[in-house]
């Protein structure tokens, strides 16, 4: 109702007609009306319902129109927290009035108090007689981080079927269609709407129509986002993509509509990656999308979000592994880890081949089933003592110039302290090696084999030592006798590839040699050895065949 009749019931329900009652009562306060009539326009619902509003909390419903503009100047300037009890005061005041609990639910979320975002939300949307679109498309929102799927896309349905009361709640519902990449339902709740021309409207909707591979439309809508409008950097960028034919590098090759900072709060995220709550959020679709957004803005970095991306159980994530397998995107590492996490999940085969895009070209690639884990232990830690003690011989064998009596040393006590410390025993080995004394090293590195299946270090460094001593027989015997390893470092995978990569191309399987190095290097491209070997080979370029001058 935006006008009532002089002689009507007063909408109060006092009885009175209301030229009698309400009507007295706003002009008796003019001057305050006249502000409270200004500021309510900065809200086209208390606009639309202002003589009812008035009506039915009067002086109340001013108040709260007031407290909702200063609480607007706040939220604008990010300053949320002071904005959140301002706008609670509004809510008390009019509970038909919508707007100061929309914009109570949205500084909750973005300070990180979800589910009381979600309560405000709720509860603002029984109590107010009126139609609310942007509080739906809010909930709609709220809801999906909450990882309530099947409530906020009802929460959105009902949101896109009512007319919108302003430009900002059809943004606002384009908004959470984008989020749920419904590129087409977006272009038909724009056209359907009296907003479409409206510059923030024409974002999505342009972008909607570049997704759709509409490039008419996306150029013609997104020319119309002007400068100083938050997104028009944005619309810029695509408008020069779409000229020019191109594309945006993403991991899905599609055009996304949100900055990760729009996507996700700081505060959600910083929960997302916190020890105390990450296992909530990796159960959740959000937290998928958000890996995808931080992939696309550091397409070259990418590699930690892939890591983040596997530790997330929703089914999202399976299908966006699933995406960087079969893309182009990113470097090749990620689409390595991507196929290791299907593998792991069942997803795909262990033992077939995939069809990967490395190295610049889609070749079949088969990977070991065996999951890399950069914090996998081989061996139980040390007391502190005595981890000193192995960790300064580490430091020592890994320096310019190794002080090889020191390691062996330093590893024989720890050795001697704890015979079932793998690793210190296969230093032992190293350090004997590079003494020249190969034949104090091959019993004990037979010995770990046998004690360690799955200890890759050993093994690859007996291969190593066999092929040396031009034994290939019984090199080939261990690593066709070699068990299936599920889990191990991937310093170890690199270790045995390589050794692989070496015995294959002495025996003359040279194919087999360059596929084993570039598994390797695939792992650890920076690998001093693996790199090494890969000029020995000359690759990339065409290979010459016969024995390498090692």
């Amino acid at each position: 109702m935006s006008q009532t009749d002089m002689y009507a019931p007063c909408p109060c329900g006092s009885g009175q007609k209301y030229k009698f009652c309400c009507y007295q009562k706003r002009q008796s306060g003019a001057s305050s009306l006249k502000s409270a009539r200004f500021w309510a326009g900065l809200s086209a619902h208390a606009a639309a319902e202002y003589d009812v509003l008035v009506a039915r909390d009067g002086e109340r419903f001013l108040k709260a129109v007031d407290l909702n503009r200063d609480a607007m100047r706040q939220m604008q300037r990010s300053e949320f927290e002071k904005a959140i009890p301002v706008f609670r005061k509004a809510v008390a005041l009019s509970k038909d009035y919508y707007s100061p609990a929309n914009n109570l639910a949205v500084c909750l979320y973005a300070v990180g108090k979800l589910a009381e975002a979600v309560r405000v939300q709720r509860k603002s949307l029984e109590d107010s007689d009126f139609k609310n679109p942007f509080g739906l498309a809010n909930l709609a929102t709220l809801l999906y981080f909450e990882g309530e799927e099947t409530e906020a896309r009802d929460c959105l349905e009902q949101a896109r079927t009512l007319e919108p009361p302003s430009g900002d709640a059809c943004v606002k519902v384009c908004e959470v269609l984008a989020r749920f990449r419904r590129h087409r339902d977006l272009l038909d709740y724009v056209d359907a709407s009296r907003y479409a021309g409206e510059m923030g409207v024409c974002f999505y909707s342009g972008v909607a129509a570049a997704n759709l591979g509409d490039i008419d439309r996306a150029e013609r809508d997104l020319r119309k986002v002007n400068i100083g409008y938050h997104k028009a950097d944005k619309a810029r960028d695509y408008l020069d993509l779409l000229r020019r034919g191109g594309r945006p590098n993403t991991v899905r090759g599609d055009w996304p509509y949100l900055e990760t900072y729009e996507l996700c709060p700081r505060a959600i995220i910083d929960q997302m990656t916190s020890k105390k709550n990450s296992q909530i959020w990796l159960k959740r679709p959000i937290a998928v999308d958000v890996c995808e957004l931080m992939m696309n803005d550091l397409p070259n970095e990418s590699k930690d979000s892939v890591e983040l991306l596997c530790m997330i159980s929703h089914p999202a994530s399976v299908d966006l592994l699933k995406v960087i397998v079969n893309g182009r995107f990113g470097p090749d590492v990620i689409r390595i880890d991507a196929v290791q996490e299907l593998q792991k999940r069942g997803v795909l085969n262990a033992d077939e081949p995939v069809a990967l895009f490395v190295d610049g070209e889609v070749r079949e690639v088969k990977l070991t089933g065996c999951q890399l884990n950069s914090d996998f232990q081989f061996v139980d830690p040390l007391p502190p003592e005595w981890e000193e003690v192995y960790f300064a011989s580490v430091e020592e064998a890994h320096g310019p110039d190794p002080d090889w009596a020191f390691v062996e040393s330093s590893c024989r006590r720890v050795m001697e302290a704890f015979p079932e410390h793998h690793s210190a025993r296969f230093n032992y080995c190293a350090a004997l090696r590079n003494q020249n004394r190969e034949d104090e090293a091959e019993p004990i590195l037979w010995d770990l084999v046998k004690r360690a299946p799955d200890y890759l270090f050993a093994r690859a460094a007996l291969v190593q030592l066999l092929v040396d001593q031009d034994r290939l027989k019984e090199a080939g015997k261990l690593i066709d006798t070699t068990p299936e390893v599920k889990e191990t470092h991937p310093a170890a995978m690199v270790a045995w590839l390589l050794a692989q990569s070496e015995y294959h191309d002495v025996s003359g399987d040279e194919d087999i040699a360059d596929e084993m190095l570039l598994q390797a290097l695939e792992i650890d491209p920076d690998n001093p050895r693996a790199n090494q070997l890969c000029e020995d080979y000359g690759l990339p370029a065409p290979r010459k065949r016969g024995k390498r001058k090692r």
